[in-house]
């Protein structure tokens, strides 16, 4: 079985969506793969809070004697499926100054947009005890950046990207904490749901969410605080349009919080 076929695989489990042991280790190997080369058993079992006997288990139910066997035959693929994305990209300096145009004109639209609720934003970072990262997988790279930031920048915080762990959250916080919310592609009405019981239960208030214009109805009942909103003029909201917010809205609050 080639990495290609693997990583189908793993896309399959994925999409199931159950939150059992099999897809959170599935979720981990496939975004954890994204930022981080040379990874081991211990790195899988860390950062989807499971153990290296399950993530043998796993490993062993896609038909593979271990880790070690799995993560050869994962990773030769994509060296080679790298190789030729390496051949194929070439970057004239019109296509260059095109990208940085766009990019500039982008920066400028996101912050100005969003300028009042990226300094209260900064305002909350000076008196919050925790800080609760809750997100989602496809843009789990930008956020673990971001959440080591926060750690280097000595904030007790916390990141997740699944329900289950966001619920133990929820489960401790406490007043003075703070909650960072990000709706953008998945149903998020769960995790809604539980922060309006904590707004309930003690009208919990540091909640910052980031979303999507035409989506901010669906938080309007979770709103303590100005949302940060991705704007898309054309509608559409691919992808690529949303990556390329989010990464403009997070480098500027790292930047506001190291001030």
């Amino acid at each position: 079985m080639d990495k290609k076929i693997i990583h189908e695989k793993l896309e399959e489990i994925v999409i199931r969506n159950d939150e059992s042991v099999r897809t959170i280790i599935a979720k981990t190997i496939l975004e954890l793969t994204k930022i981080k080369t040379n990874i081991i058993i211990n790195d899988i079992a860390n950062a989807s809070f499971t153990s290296i006997s399950s993530v043998t288990k796993f490993c062993k139910s896609l038909g593979f004697t271990g880790w070690k066997e799995f993560y050869i035959l994962f990773r030769s693929e994509g060296d080679n499926e790298q190789s030729n994305f390496n051949q194929e990209m070439t970057l004239t300096d019109e296509k260059i100054n095109n990208l940085l145009a766009k990019h500039k004109l982008l920066v400028s639209e996101v912050l100005s947009s969003n300028q009042t609720a990226i300094v209260e934003l900064r305002d909350l970072f000076t008196s919050v005890a925790k800080v609760y990262i809750i997100g989602e997988q496809n843009y789990y790279a930008l956020l673990l950046n971001f959440y080591h930031q926060l750690i280097i920048s000595s904030y007790d915080s916390y990141l997740t990207c699944l329900n289950f762990i966001a619920k133990k959250f929820f489960e401790r916080l406490q007043p003075n904490d703070l909650i960072i919310l990000f709706v953008l592609d998945h149903n998020s009405t769960y995790l809604i749901n539980l922060i309006k019981q904590k707004i309930e239960e003690f009208s919990f208030k540091n909640i910052k969410i980031i979303t999507k214009a035409n989506t901010v109805d669906k938080v309007k009942d979770i709103i303590t605080t100005t949302p940060i909103l991705i704007n898309d003029k054309q509608k559409i909201y691919t992808h690529q349009t949303i990556y390329e917010s989010l990464l403009i809205i997070l480098n500027s609050m790292i930047n506001i919080i190291e001030e």
